[in-house]
Formats: C-alpha cells, sequence, structure tokens
C-alpha cells in the first residue's frame, strides 16, 4: 500500500505517459470543440502547441516539480487567445474540459476511487489554484491593456470602454479607492440589486457590508475591522477567500470564491475585487465526499464517517455530559454464507439488513457499517435496557432476513457505555472483549458492559495486589511459578523476580522455558490461592533467560485448570466428521483423551451439544492405526476464514488402547524437538 506522497507521484507518472490519451478525450469535449471551431483553431496545432504542455506542467506540480497556481504554458495560450477576444467564460471551459478529462482517465484506470476523498480534494485544489491564477493573468491582461489605453486616450472615453468591457465579464467584479466603490460592472449592480454606485452609497456605508460571511480571519471582519482583515489576507492567502452573499439576480444565497488584488498607484489606496460563484463546484465535491463516506455496496455510512459522528459524540459527552451508548451488532457465519451459498447471498443479506435497521433510526441514533461483517451504532440515551430494547429489534430484524429456506442471519451485539476517559479504542476493546465472551459461550445474544467494567475495576485492584505482592518477593529474594505451554505442553519454572517497572516486571525463567517461548506469547503466573494470573511476554534478556511481562491480568480459567496433557499436531492430522447422514472434511490441531480441537471450513448446521464421529489415521513408531471417536461440540469459535470447534470426547476403549499411547509418543516428541533448538 503506497502512502499518500507515493501515490501522488505514480499517478504523475501515468499522467504524462499517458498525456495523448487525456489530451484526445480533452479536445473531443463538446463545449471545447465549439470554442476552436469558432476561432479557427486546429486540434492538432492546440495539441502540440498547449495541450501537451498544459498536461506535463500539471504533472509536474503533482510531484513537486513545479509551484502551485502557475502555469506558463496555460498562460502563453491565454495571451495567444486574448488576441482573438476569447472571454472569461470560454477559458473556463476550455479548462474544465481538462479537468474533467483528467478525473475519466484516473476513475477509468481505477486510479481514483470514490473513498479517495484526500485524493480528489488535493487534485481538485491543484486544479483550482492553477486554473485561478491563469483566470487572474487573464483578468491582468485586461486591466494592463486598459491602463496603456488610458495613457492615450481621454478619462471618460477610458472609463466608458472600460466599463463596456467589465460589463461582459459574467464574474462580479468592481473597484475600490479610498475605502468607496469607484467603479462596478453590470452582474456585480445586479447580484446586489442596485442600479449604480451612488445607490450603493447610500444603501451600504461601508463597502463590504453586503458581505454575509467570509472563511478566513472571520473575527475581524465581523468585528468590521475591514483593514486588517485585508492586510492579513493579502499576505497569508494572497488576497483569496470565500465569501458568501446574496444574488438578487437568482434571489439565493450563493458561496463564492473572491479575490481582492491592491493596485500600485503613489496617489491613493486602490483595489480591484472579483467574485466567482463556485456554488455548483462545491456540490459536486460535496457529492463526491458523501460518496467517500458511505459503504457501497449497503449505502450505509462507513468506517470514517463512523469515526466522525463518535468523536463528536464523545466532545459532547465531555463538554455537555451527554451520555451515549456504542453497540455492536458482530454478523455470525458471513464468510461461511458467502462460501457455500455465494457472495450475492451474502451481499444481498447485508443489503436487506441496512436497509431494514435504517428503516427504525431516529436522531438518536447513528448506524453505520464499521467491517465486513461487523455494524456500529450510537445511541444518545442515559438507560441501557432502552438500548437493549432497540438491539432486540436489530434480532428481530435479522431473524426475519432468511438465507436459505428457515436458515435466518443471526448476531452478536455488544453494547458499551460511554465512561470517563474512554475514547474510541477503549471502548472497541470492552465491545470485542464482550463479542468474544459471547462467542466463547457459543450463544449468540445480547450481552452490555456492565459487568465487564465492573470486572476491569476489580482486576485493576488485583493487579496492583499483585504487583504489590511481587516486590515483596523481590525485597525477599523469593520465587514465583511460572508456567507457559509450548505446543500444548506446559513448562514450569520458579521465576525469580529481577526488577519491577510500574505494570512490567522483568523475570528469570527456566533456559527451556526461556526457548520456549516467543514474542506476545501468554505466560500463566500460579498462585496458592486463586485468580492465577495471565500475562504477555513483551521482550527478552537472552544473557539473563528473563522476560518482561505486563498486561497482566486475573483469570478464573485457564490451561492450568486442565486435568491431562494436551498436545499440538504439526503437521495437523487430516480426519472426517460424521453428523446427520453428513461427512465432513477437517484437520485436528490439538488432542488430549478427553477432547480434540479441529478445524473446518465450513460448520453448515453444526452447533453446541450436537454428537458427531471423527474418524482419522493416527501414525507413530511406524504404526498406522485407524481411530474413530465419539463425543459432543462443546465450543464454535469463527477465526478468520475458518471455525475452530472442541469436541469433547466419550471415554471408549479406543482412547485407552490407541489415542493415550500416541499422546505419550507426541508428548516426548515435542519435548525432544524443544532440547534439540536448545542444543
Amino acid at each position: 500500500m503506497l502512502n499518500k506522497k507515493d501515490r501522488i507521484l505514480q499517478i504523475s507518472v501515468l499522467i504524462t505517459e499517458h498525456k495523448s490519451d487525456i489530451s484526445k478525450v480533452w479536445i473531443d469535449k463538446t463545449s471545447v470543440k465549439e470554442i476552436f471551431i469558432s476561432y479557427s483553431i486546429s486540434s492538432k496545432y492546440f495539441t502540440t502547441h498547449y495541450a501537451f504542455k498544459i498536461i506535463e506542467h500539471f504533472a509536474e506540480v503533482m510531484s513537486g516539480q513545479q509551484p502551485v497556481g502557475n502555469s506558463p504554458t496555460m498562460n502563453d495560450f491565454i495571451k495567444f487567445m486574448f488576441d482573438k477576444e476569447i472571454t472569461a467564460k470560454e477559458i473556463f471551459l476550455i479548462f474544465m474540459g481538462f479537468r474533467r478529462s483528467l478525473f475519466r482517465f484516473l476513475t477509468n484506470n481505477k486510479l481514483i476511487e470514490a473513498k479517495d476523498k484526500w485524493l480528489i480534494e488535493a487534485l481538485s485544489e491543484l486544479f483550482d489554484k492553477n486554473l485561478s491564477s491563469s483566470l487572474e493573468y487573464f483578468d491582468s491582461l485586461h486591466i494592463k491593456k486598459e491602463i496603456e489605453k488610458q495613457k492615450e486616450e481621454d478619462a471618460h472615453i477610458y472609463a466608458k470602454r472600460l466599463q463596456t468591457i467589465l460589463d461582459l465579464q459574467e464574474k462580479l467584479i468592481f473597484k475600490i479607492k479610498d475605502g468607496k466603490l469607484y467603479l462596478a460592472n453590470r452582474a456585480f449592480l445586479e447580484a446586489i440589486g442596485i442600479l449604480d454606485k451612488e445607490e450603493f452609497e447610500k444603501k451600504y456605508s461601508i463597502v463590504w457590508e453586503f458581505i454575509k460571511r467570509v472563511n478566513r480571519f472571520t473575527s475581524l471582519f465581523e468585528s468590521k475591522n475591514y483593514d486588517q482583515w485585508i492586510k492579513k489576507l493579502i499576505v497569508k492567502y494572497e488576497g483569496t477567500c470565500e465569501a458568501v452573499i446574496f444574488d438578487r439576480r437568482i434571489n439565493r444565497t450563493i458561496l463564492t470564491q473572491m479575490k481582492i488584488k491592491p493596485l500600485p498607484t503613489e496617489e491613493s489606496l486602490e483595489y480591484v475585487v472579483t467574485f466567482d460563484d463556485i456554488t455548483e463546484r462545491k456540490k459536486e465535491i460535496h457529492s463526491l465526499t458523501q460518496m467517500a463516506l458511505t459503504d457501497a455496496l449497503t449505502g450505509a455510512p462507513n468506517r470514517r464517517m463512523f469515526e466522525k459522528r463518535i468523536n463528536t459524540a464523545f466532545q459532547e459527552f465531555k463538554n455537555k455530559d451527554k451520555p451515549f451508548f456504542l453497540v455492536i451488532i458482530d454478523l455470525n457465519k458471513l464468510s461461511e454464507i458467502n462460501k457455500h451459498f455465494g457472495r450475492e447471498t451474502g451481499d444481498a443479506l447485508l443489503r436487506s439488513f441496512v436497509e431494514e435497521t435504517m428503516k427504525t433510526t431516529d436522531e438518536k441514533h447513528f448506524f453505520a457499517r464499521v467491517d465486513g461483517d461487523q455494524f456500529a451504532l450510537i445511541v444518545n440515551d442515559k438507560e441501557v435496557e432502552n438500548v437493549k430494547k432497540y438491539s432486540e429489534k436489530i434480532k428481530s430484524i435479522l431473524h426475519s432476513i432468511h438465507y436459505f429456506k428457515k436458515e435466518s442471519a443471526e448476531a452478536d451485539i455488544a453494547i458499551v457505555r460511554c465512561q470517563k476517559d474512554d475514547n474510541l479504542r477503549t471502548m472497541m476493546l470492552r465491545a470485542e472483549k464482550i463479542i468474544h465472551i459471547i462467542q466463547e459461550n457459543n450463544d449468540s445474544k445480547i450481552m452490555d458492559d456492565r459487568d465487564l467494567v465492573k470486572q476491569e475495576k476489580i482486576f485493576k485492584e488485583a493487579r496492583e495486589k499483585f504487583i504489590n505482592s511481587c516486590k515483596l518477593l523481590l525485597d525477599t529474594a523469593k520465587t514465583i511459578e511460572i508456567v507457559n505451554f509450548y505446543m500444548e505442553i506446559p513448562i514450569q519454572s520458579d521465576g525469580e523476580i529481577i526488577k519491577i517497572m510500574e505494570d512490567t516486571i522483568w523475570i528469570k525463567i527456566r533456559k527451556v522455558a526461556f526457548h520456549a517461548l516467543q514474542r506476545n506469547e501468554k505466560v500463566f503466573i500460579k498462585r496458592d490461592e486463586k485468580p492465577h494470573f495471565q500475562a504477555r511476554v513483551t521482550d527478552f534478556n537472552i544473557e539473563k533467560s528473563a522476560i518482561l511481562i505486563s498486561n497482566m491480568i486475573p483469570v478464573d480459567q485457564s490451561p492450568l485448570e486442565r486435568r491431562n496433557i494436551h498436545v499440538k499436531l504439526e503437521p495437523y492430522i487430516e480426519a472426517v466428521i460424521k453428523y446427520d447422514k453428513i461427512q465432513m472434511p477437517v484437520f485436528i490441531d490439538t488432542v488430549s483423551i478427553d477432547s480434540i480441537t479441529f478445524r473446518t471450513a465450513h460448520i453448515l448446521n453444526l452447533k453446541v451439544s450436537d454428537h458427531l464421529l471423527i474418524e482419522t489415521i493416527l501414525r507413530w513408531d511406524g504404526k498406522e492405526v485407524p481411530i474413530t471417536l465419539s463425543g459432543s461440540i462443546l465450543k464454535i469459535k469463527e477465526k478468520s476464514d475458518t471455525f475452530k470447534i472442541v469436541m469433547l470426547l466419550e471415554q471408549s476403549k479406543e482412547i485407552d488402547e490407541t489415542l493415550a499411547p500416541y499422546i505419550a509418543h507426541r508428548q516426548i516428541e515435542i519435548i525432544r524437538e524443544l532440547q534439540d533448538s536448545i542444543l
């Protein structure tokens, strides 16, 4: 995945390489072709003298080789056309043809998509700045021409001619001299709804009062400190800003791009001000932005929009004490539905779910698709029971959607209340924990975080007590029992605490245990009294055979509770399970004399407590022994694109005679592999 800078560089290279294709589409635009015909300019002449160079220059601006806002070739073309008396509108149409041709090329070649909001805005800004600069150049040619004429002609004749030229311009133009309206074109007067500058002065005591609002140095403008506002605008933004005015020609408010250009004169302070209507352009950008914030498949808001809305919710919670809940809806078996019944079925399920859910939302709810099979709901409410009631409605919607005969959609739903000091990461972590708890219990249900919040508080207190007890062990040079698992085989160490830093601990362990560990792997601290603790390994000290552990949490259930030895199979063993007249291939990962864990790509209608048979061949010491075991499903957990299933075995003669000896052999094999790796 390229970063933003490299992606823009890649696109600039492709634009240069395909300048001929872009140019051809550009010249073939109806509006462009008509202008060239009216001025007797051949397509070939324009292409060779201007089009290629304009496209190359735009690519160089993108790559940073040329500055933004100045295109010498575009200016050369304008100068060439200026003598032919081309209008600003025609220049605008020609270069808008280039913009549309460029975006069509990028879209057709899949170099830009609706989700690339930043790229759309970046390219639009580059184009607008170059176009604005060229139109300013066009205006400057007019002004320069008229100034030159002014030296030769009578001032009255000049003023009439200048007025005529200005009246031909579609953009709003006026001139300010010593803080007063000095000159204005017809478009400006009609838009403001006045006849002449005398009427303007009667209506507006200050020349800028007809502007409703601006987007730069707003406080200076609203406080009517216009001199400072103009100075800052010219220094920092070259006199440009967005301005909102009421256009009486169409009786509605319009958004304009305003440009204030100072005129060099020794006698007075003069400015030329122009306004370009950019309302439609902004609408186009807004439309593209909305596309970038919407999930293409379902039409629901996407994760980017969700993050914008939940950040607003956090601000309102912090500043206005406005409570809200985050509801995560995790659809079950979507990947399996896509595999077994086709992606079209899965897509139809998603669209139906979104369509029906959106019908139930109101101003209290914001609903979005945040991942492939995961949806989020922001609910402005203070009562968890109200949120649970609404979540039940969502479950009912899912149950009403049948993807095959009587098979209906299901989901696990986590409800999380925003707490003090929460952010999106902490709330999502709680939601993920709740989803995990639901899935571990194999029960599609709705669960809120009240018990989890209480548990986290208890865990925090237990962790603090544990750290304090470790400090006491450090002072007294006593050891702590550490257990880690290698290929499911427990390896015990009398850990020597070396150093404690806030909530992390350096512990020296047995060499064999040290070599069996990997970064981010779990270890367990066995206590004389429950609870035991689970921790993550975050660093190693090879010289001391020491590990750094963190994220210590008390655990009620862990591998420490196992009554029988488990062994991991590498490579896995192929097997077949049988139930309800169905046979399905699976891969066995771990075995013990009381359970088997296997993986499968799909589970069809298999569910917890179902009884089944599993058949495989166990190979060890040159023997191949077929074995059939029976049992029931204890857990089903969806993981990535597979399902992990734990099967509880029923005791039988095959376990004692075949499985138990195989497990003993595999245990010895694993220990030898570990010892060999150390040597």
